[in-house]
């Protein structure tokens, strides 16, 4: 298949939008029910680990797609910016370029877990290479096989 850059744009983008429609917004605290659980990048088990989360992690559930929970990332979970994106001052980095990818590893054959807009602050871990680990921003979703979660409480829903 010889596709355009176009093409291959167009492809890529009908790829993410298949990931994200059918995600379900929901808001409640779950606790994970068994130790060894893969928290991982994208609904399903072809999405890499970010973390292995133990039985009694209270999490933030946000959305659910079929049988996957996304959660809120906790300030340890690492994800990766690529250094020519930033813009280095003394309290830290500010993105530089529209439409950054924020990725679930160092390289660019990682899953993009979402983008950051020009001038957005990154709280800075370290330097890996030509890429940046940071804490990962609100809008990045870790996902959880729903079999592995409780209920615990309700949370209160962001007024809008």
């Amino acid at each position: 298949m010889n596709l355009k850059p176009q093409g291959f744009v167009f492809l890529v983008f009908l790829l993410w939008l298949a990931t994200v429609i059918g995600a379900e917004e929901i808001h409640f605290v779950g606790v994970i029910t068994a130790d060894h659980v893969n928290l991982r990048a994208g609904p399903g088990q072809s999405y890499e680990v970010l973390q292995k989360l133990s039985k009694g992690t209270p999490l933030q559930v946000l959305e659910r797609k079929d049988s996957w929970y996304g959660v809120r990332l906790a300030p340890d979970v690492s994800v990766y910016v690529h250094e020519r994106f930033l813009r280095w001052h003394e309290a830290g980095a500010q993105v530089q370029g529209h439409r950054v990818h924020v990725r679930a590893g160092a390289g660019q054959a990682f899953t993009s877990m979402g983008f950051l807009g020009s001038a957005q602050q990154v709280k800075v871990r370290r330097r890996m290479g030509e890429w940046v680990e940071i804490e990962p921003p609100d809008f990045c979703r870790g996902w959880v096989n729903k079999a592995y979660v409780t209920f615990y409480e309700a949370m209160n829903q962001p007024s809008i």
